[in-house]
Formats: structure tokens, C-alpha cells, sequence
């Protein structure tokens, strides 16, 4: 990714993809859970949970 906020917006269309695919979860599961982005050497920069595209 070019920057931190084209990253971001990856991260939160492929947590609204995994939502849909994920349906069959029980209630709640999914607020448990982040997408996380490592740069090129695996270190963390960004985390995006699921309950930012939940509401």
C-alpha cells in the first residue's frame, strides 16, 4: 500500500467482505476480531477491528 490511510481503507472493505462470508458465526464473534497490517518488516502498524464496519 502507498500510505497508512489507502491501508486503512483496504483493511475495512475486507473486513465488510469477511462479515458477509462470515455470517454463520455466533452472535458477537466478530467483535473479537481485527485485520492487522505489518509493514515490509512484519511489524504491526495498523489495526482495524471488525466492529469499526459492524457499527
Amino acid at each position: 500500500m502507498a500510505n497508512i490511510d489507502e491501508a486503512r481503507g483496504e483493511a475495512v472493505n475486507v473486513a465488510r467482505e469477511l462479515c458477509d462470508l462470515w455470517d454463520d458465526l455466533p452472535h458477537g464473534a466478530l467483535n473479537n476480531m481485527a485485520i492487522e497490517v505489518a509493514d515490509e518488516t512484519g511489524h504491526i502498524v495498523l489495526t482495524v477491528p471488525f466492529s469499526v464496519v459492524l457499527g
